[in-house]
């Protein structure tokens, strides 16, 4: 018996903001402008329960998103599935000695057989924008 090939995505791209990427001199990894970046939850940090480590292409750790920005990411990280959110990370332009900064995008993901509703995004939508209280730049798109 043949299996059901796995169902297409779709991403509905809801917000982008700038963050920033702190801790980058204790680390071999770096990112490069116009690359992409991987964002790891790291519930178990012993500094930082909402740590949120970031990782190069080769999978190498570049540093950690500043703690004051991570706290509210870690959460939506955290109910991703839940809320059916996708996070994806660039880096926007070079940074320095101490910091780099990562734009991260928010896309509202559903499978192409299901129509997701106005309503939906809108909830996804005000849910981002109440978890950041416009404190970080965040734009709606």
């Amino acid at each position: 018996q043949e299996e059901d090939p796995p169902e297409e995505e779709k991403h509905f791209h809801i917000a982008s903001c700038v963050y920033s990427i702190v801790g980058i001199r204790y680390y071999r990894g770096v990112a490069h402008e116009g690359e992409f970046v991987h964002l790891v939850r790291e519930p178990n940090n012993p500094y930082d329960a909402n740590a949120i480590r970031v990782d190069n292409m080769n999978s190498e750790k570049v540093g950690h998103i500043k703690r004051e920005q991570a706290t509210i990411i870690a959460r939506l990280m955290d109910q991703a599935e839940s809320l059916h959110l996708n996070i994806e990370g660039t880096i926007p332009s070079p940074g320095n000695a101490f910091a780099t900064p990562v734009k991260l995008d928010f896309y509202a993901v559903c499978s192409s057989s299901s129509t997701t509703s106005d309503y939906e995004q809108l909830r996804l939508a005000t849910i981002l924008e109440e978890s950041f209280h416009r404190r970080w730049g965040f734009r709606l798109s």
